[in-house]
């Protein structure tokens, strides 16, 4: 009888501990790596959201974003300084995120430290308790993983090994423009960032994870 408990009871224990597994893990959100993962996933729907197509799309999505901020802090254009298209002169991710009316909901709180509105650190948090409940890794956790890891990966290294769909995009319609993107939103028709952005449509991937992307009017 003693040895039927026992094994009942570790039975129990194991099946307990399966469903505590930490699948995903978010760093912490003032770090750099932190800061960035919170914005991919911000920016991006998962599974049950609207503008959710795949778990590849999403990822996708996630390195584009990532491919702007890299743009905005390495990447100006001739004939544009930094300030133009990222409303900064900061050479940290952190600051390309915070700089005002640029990622909605990031912003640098009144200590001068990264902060974000609460409902993002709320939806990482959901995210996050779904992709470590039932029992095994899932496209939740998959989707927290990949955005931490590119995150961690350019922090370290500076360096995306995803694609950059936008490289070598120099013409749209009448258009020249710089390639890269420099810009995204929500993709409503209504939604653009004005000024000398350019609209990049969906024969050339423009749209991606929700998002639409823009580049730059080329200048002399």
């Amino acid at each position: 009888m003693y040895k039927f408990f026992l094994i009942i009871g570790m039975f129990f224990l194991i099946h307990a501990s399966l469903f505590a597994s930490e699948f995903a893990k978010l760093p912490a959100s003032n770090t750099q790596e932190g800061y960035l993962a919170y914005l991919l996933i911000n920016e991006n729907p998962f599974p049950g959201e609207a503008g959710y197509v795949s778990a590849d799309e999403t990822k996708q999505g996630m390195a584009q974003i990532l491919w702007v901020v890299n743009n905005r802090l390495n990447s100006v254009p001739q004939g544009y300084t930094a300030f133009q298209i990222a409303n900064t002169n900061s050479q940290t991710v952190i600051g390309i995120i915070s700089a005002k009316d640029q990622c909605e909901g990031f912003f640098l709180n009144d200590e001068g430290e990264p902060d974000m509105a609460n409902r993002i650190k709320e939806r990482a948090h959901y995210l996050l308790e779904i992709a470590n409940s039932g029992g095994i890794p899932g496209k939740f956790s998959d989707l927290i993983n990949y955005a931490v890891t590119i995150s961690k990966n350019y922090i370290t290294n500076v360096d995306i090994l995803a694609p950059n769909l936008y490289a070598r995009i120099y013409k749209i319609g009448s258009i020249n423009v710089t390639g890269d993107g420099y810009s995204w939103m929500t993709d409503v028709n209504h939604y653009s960032p004005g000024g000398d952005y350019v609209f990049i449509p969906n024969n050339l991937n423009g749209a991606v994870g929700g998002n639409r992307f823009f580049t730059l009017k080329k200048r002399d």
